[in-house]
């Protein structure tokens, strides 16, 4: 369990920014990975040091999924015991019923759609997508998954070759 008040953002130059964890012991490190190649590294090394890069930011964010879900949790009791929501626990509500799409404002639906896949599975994922860090999307925007945008206000980077429907594709751009 994370404190996310400790949360550490790390400039990686050289791999031997990358904090390589035991078992034990992951730290709470986001790292920007701008000015890192990691085409400079063996395949071995790639295998490494990309994992972990990668797998504390999915700790952290998990640890904000599981504290949403904590929060769902005691508002749902609140609501079974016809206990009144406060300003916050109200915002709450109302802010994820729209992210999660949940039409019929129901907190068991929401709590239901707040899920993550296994940890292996996001890994695969941003191997899948940023070939173990080396593609150009991972390298200038921070973007493991190929997230496209679709928002000419928010960060994003054009796909160099990329059209859709005579459309240039966009990738968003994560700090």
């Amino acid at each position: 369990e994370y404190n996310l008040f400790e949360i550490k953002k790390v400039e990686i130059n050289t791999k031997n920014d990358i904090v390589v964890f035991n078992h034990h012991e992951i730290l709470p490190l986001i790292y920007d990975v701008n000015k890192f190649d990691y085409n400079l590294l063996s395949v071995a090394e790639k295998k490494i040091y990309f994992i972990n890069t990668i797998l504390p930011s999915i700790l952290i964010e998990k640890e904000k999924v599981n504290n949403l879900q904590k929060s769902l949790g005691y508002i749902r009791y609140k609501i079974n015991k016809n206990i009144a929501l406060n300003e916050y626990e109200e915002k709450l509500l109302t802010k994820n019923f729209k992210k999660y799409r949940v039409k019929s404002q129901k907190i068991d639906e929401l709590i239901s759609k707040i899920t993550t896949p296994p940890n292996d599975i996001i890994l695969a994922q941003a191997i899948i997508e940023t070939a173990w860090g080396a593609s150009r999307f991972f390298r200038e925007a921070n973007n493991a998954f190929g997230i496209w945008s679709f928002d000419e206000k928010e960060a994003r980077i054009p796909s160099l070759n990329g059209y859709r429907n005579g459309k240039r594709v966009y990738l968003k751009r994560y700090s």
